[in-house]
């Protein structure tokens, strides 16, 4: 069961004669049911109450969402059960099962909230390649969270105009203090750099995180800012949690930050974006666009300017089982990211002064794997237009040493891997090995343009931090201590010339 205070695993349960309520016992968590047990995890879907599990095609190995209360109830009370019309029903006396992240591993309420079932998806930290992911819980140590600080989300809705969130400035946070604050000038340079970045919704160390990422940032920006400075930068997986963080971060070096419509009233995640404040006189358009097929909550998150035309996304996840059925997410990515390409395509049209469109972020894109087929196609085969450059196989063709080339055409021996659990000790090994983050160009008619560079970022742990993960797979449950790294993704850089 994925629930928004944890995942918990429900074992001894005969599939053919248990109810939800069983289920409901089996979680054996004292906190009160907010939404139903339901196939999906936007709870939508709700579970029928007066069928057995087996006739709702459920078995062990099953997953399922709900939404639970931040507060904890009476241990003598459980969870309540609620029929398909949300009235309450009586619950029967709990059995014992094993659980994973159950009541006696607490969340902090603002953290609780900020993992809302609207936008969860599967844990990645303990899948294996070409195995089914495991929808691994985690758990925190008592020093795990840092001090909460206050921002206020950009206001905006959906194709409208929004304004500049400003928040978090009388905080006795820590400030990036490595590197100094630079004005950039954006006049007649040809060159600009843009970023993405999944920050990883995770509990771990909300603060030193933040505080890790825009210093990650700040020291990419110091080393661009001559030739082609750092203007925009797309995230994803920022929760209220984190923006409260990551936001005055973000502020001190430079940059405003405009958030996904929701994630301060909902306490989902969504993206945002980042954009350095010599860029506030040019911006033109900022807004967002749900995707049309979309169970969690995804979109286009854009900036235009007058020159380019920046999108953010984090397209379609894997989400174990909906409505009875297998969820990889991998229709719903490819759907999205040709809406994405139309919507770019349409803006190049319509503004042609627009040098590029940009689409810069966590695609989930799976087309590159070494012992199987992805679950995707080729992402550039797929999309319509044949100009669209992918800015890091773009950056591995011009290498000098053949034996990192990577040509477009090939979809074997890939690098470049922002998801990598053999490089991010976070991750505590494992063959996961994925470039789900990317950065895809599209030229503007007449135009051209090159990638001068390509890097990752936010490859090292933070020093003297650790965290204590818990998870199940395949039975076996353990607990681990791992360091502390700024994500589970590593951050992309992309410097990009303009001809």
């Amino acid at each position: 069961v994925r629930s928004n205070l944890g995942t918990f695993r429900v074992d001894r349960l005969s599939h053919s004669s248990c109810m939800v309520q069983d289920v409901l016992d089996g979680m054996n968590c004292n906190h009160r049911l907010q939404k139903p047990l339901s196939f999906d995890p936007s709870c939508k879907f709700p579970l029928n109450v007066a069928k057995t599990l087996k006739e709702q095609d459920l078995a062990h190995g099953s997953m399922i969402y709900c939404t639970i209360s931040n507060f904890q109830e009476n241990s003598e009370n459980p969870i309540p059960v609620y029929n398909n019309n949300e009235k309450l029903l009586p619950s029967p006396q709990q059995r014992h099962v094993t659980t994973v992240a159950s009541s006696k591993r607490t969340l902090p309420p603002t953290i609780a909230t900020a993992l809302h079932s609207n936008l969860n998806i599967i844990n990645l930290l303990d899948s294996d390649d070409d195995q089914s992911i495991n929808a691994g819980g985690y758990t925190t140590k008592n020093n795990a969270r840092d001090d909460h600080v206050e921002v206020v989300e950009a206001s905006f809705g959906t194709k409208k105009r929004f304004k500049t969130s400003s928040g978090g400035e009388n905080t006795n946070i820590s400030q990036p203090q490595n590197l100094p604050v630079s004005t950039l000038s954006i006049e007649n340079n040809k060159a600009i750099s843009v970023a993405t970045y999944n920050i990883w919704f995770g509990p771990a160390h909300p603060k030193s995180r933040m505080l890790a990422i825009s210093q990650a940032l700040q020291a990419s920006s110091s080393l661009l800012k001559n030739n082609s400075p750092l203007m925009l930068i797309g995230f994803q997986e920022v929760t209220s949690e984190l923006s409260r963080y990551l936001s005055p971060f973000m502020k001190k070096i430079g940059y405003s930050m405009h958030l996904q419509p929701g994630i301060e009233t909902t306490g989902g995640y969504g993206c945002a974006i980042a954009f350095h404040q010599d860029m506030q006189s040019l911006i033109m358009e900022c807004s967002f666009i749900p995707f049309e097929n979309t169970i969690m909550q995804r979109g286009i998150l854009y900036i235009r300017t007058c020159d380019h035309l920046f999108c953010t996304s984090h397209l379609e996840s894997y989400a174990g089982f909906v409505s009875g059925k297998k969820y990889t997410g991998a229709k719903e990515r490819e759907k999205q990211v040709l809406e994405m390409e139309r919507f770019c395509q349409q803006q190049l049209n319509i503004y042609p002064s627009l040098k590029f469109a940009c689409i810069a972020g966590d695609l989930n894109w799976d087309d590159e794997r070494t012992r199987s087929e992805g679950d995707n196609r080729e992402l550039l085969k797929l999309l319509t237009d044949s100009r669209w450059v992918d800015a890091y196989l773009d950056s591995r063709e011009k290498t000098k040493d053949p034996d990192t080339t990577v040509k477009k055409s090939t979809r074997k021996k890939p690098d470049g891997f922002t998801y990598d659990p053999k490089t991010n000790p976070m991750l505590g090994g494992g063959n996961l090995r994925r470039r789900f983050d990317r950065c895809l160009f599209l030229p503007q008619k007449k135009t051209s343009m090159n990638i001068n560079k390509f890097q990752l970022i936010g490859k090292e742990a933070i020093p003297n931090l650790t965290y204590v993960k818990k998870t199940s797979f395949r039975g076996i449950e353990k607990s681990t201590t791992v360091p502390v790294v700024p994500s589970d993704h590593f951050g992309v850089v992309v410097s990009v010339q303009i001809n």
